[in-house]
C-alpha cells in the first residue's frame, strides 16, 4: 500500500517545497486530482512515493494527459543510502509523452530495495519534508510536462507472481489491512474470458 506521496517543487522557497498528495492520490475518487495542488512538473522537480512493502509497479490514472515529449525515470531507495534507477517500463507513454494516458509503470523488484527515510537518502531536509519510513520511489521527467497535466489515482501492483486458484460457484472470504494492502489484483485463468464478482462486503 502507498504510505505517502509528496511532490517536490524545486522552484519553491524553502519550507514550502513539498506538497502532500497522499489523500488525493489514494482516495479512490477520480473526481479529485493533482491539478489544483501542483503546477506542471519540471525537470528539477520530483515525485516521491513511499510504500510499506516492495512492489512491482504502479497503475496511474491520468486526469489530464501531458502533451509534451518527455521520458520518465523511476528510482528506488537502495540499501547503500542512494536512489538507483529501477529500469521501469512506462506504459503511460502516448506518442512519446509520459503520463500521456492511463496505464501501468512496471519493473522487476530489486533485491537491494531497503526501507528508510528521505533524510537517510540524502534528500535536502526542510520543515515540510515527508517523515515516513518505508520503501521509497523517486520519479522525475526529462522535459517539463504540459501545464495541465494531472494525476487522479495511484495503485500499487503486487510483487508476487504466485496467486491462489479460486473455484467457480465457491464463496471465498478474504480479509486484509488497508494500511498495508494497496489493491486486489485478479487474473482470469487461460481459456476463461469472464471474471464474475457478485459482491464484496
Amino acid at each position: 500500500a502507498i504510505q505517502a506521496v509528496s511532490f517536490y517543487d524545486a522552484s519553491a522557497s524553502a519550507g514550502s517545497q513539498y506538497t502532500d498528495l497522499t489523500s488525493i492520490l489514494v482516495d479512490r475518487n477520480t473526481g479529485t486530482d493533482t491539478s489544483a495542488t501542483t503546477t506542471a512538473m519540471q525537470t528539477a522537480d520530483r515525485l516521491y512515493i513511499c510504500v510499506v512493502d516492495p512492489i512491482s509497479g504502479l497503475y496511474a490514472t491520468i486526469a489530464n494527459a501531458s502533451t509534451t515529449v518527455s521520458v520518465m525515470t523511476v528510482k528506488y531507495s537502495k540499501n547503500d543510502g542512494t536512489f538507483a534507477d529501477i529500469s521501469a517500463t512506462d506504459n503511460t507513454i502516448s506518442a512519446g509523452h509520459t503520463l500521456g494516458q492511463t496505464g501501468t509503470i512496471t519493473w522487476t523488484v530489486p533485491t537491494t530495495w531497503r526501507a528508510q527515510s528521505l533524510v537517510e537518502l540524502g534528500v535536502t531536509t526542510t520543515a515540510d519534508l515527508p517523515r515516513a519510513d518505508g520503501f521509497w520511489l523517486e520519479v522525475s521527467v526529462s522535459a517539463a510536462l504540459s501545464a495541465s497535466t494531472a494525476l487522479s489515482e495511484l495503485w500499487t501492483l503486487n510483487k508476487n507472481a504466485t496467486r491462489p486458484y479460486c473455484r467457480a460457484a465457491t464463496e471465498y472470504h478474504v480479509s486484509f489491512d488497508r494500511r498495508r494492502v494497496g489493491a486486489i489484483e485478479a487474473l482470469v485463468a487461460a481459456s476463461t474470458d469472464t471474471l464474475q464478482i457478485t459482491w464484496v462486503k
